[in-house]
């Protein structure tokens, strides 16, 4: 149990690593509408027809920095409509963390959020997921593949 405890730790560092290096890599800059959207997606929301958007997603275009902000709570409940996948993980007592990344995708921004077991003095960051507020899809990091796949 105890060398399972340990693997487990290493794996979960090893994706720590690799995302924060894919955050390092060439950030690309949206401009952003006064209320703090990017374009794309002010365009994307007023747009008539829906947006089809990929199964998966390459995870190598994480970045840091500034990006559309609603609270975590109103995320939460978001994601709990719109993918069964999350509501369970949520259900079974993963504790949730707004990381401050996203991703970027045909120039939509998905906030990536951190779903793992939280104590006193730490978060244990166990799986990634990722959410866009005006698509309404969760999308869940797959570390071995490198790629964000829809979570249903």
């Amino acid at each position: 149990m105890k060398r399972m405890l340990i693997t487990a730790a290493v794996l979960l560092t090893a994706v720590a690593l690799m995302l924060s290096a894919g955050c390092a890599k060439d950030k690309k800059t949206t401009p952003e509408t006064s209320d703090g959207t990017t374009a794309e997606a002010a365009i994307s929301s007023t747009s008539s027809e829906k947006m089809t958007l990929p199964s998966n997603i390459s995870g190598t275009e994480i970045k840091r920095g500034e990006k559309y902000d609603i609270p975590l709570d109103e995320a939460v409940k978001q994601m709990r409509e719109c993918s069964k996948g999350f509501t369970e993980y949520v259900d079974s007592g993963m504790a949730i963390l707004d990381t401050g990344e996203y991703m970027e995708q045909d120039g939509i921004r998905y906030n990536i959020y951190a779903l793992g077991t939280s104590s006193e003095d730490s978060f244990v960051r166990e799986i990634n997921v990722c959410f866009n507020h005006l698509d309404r899809v969760v999308y869940e990091y797959d570390a071995i593949s490198d790629l964000w796949t829809l979570l249903p």
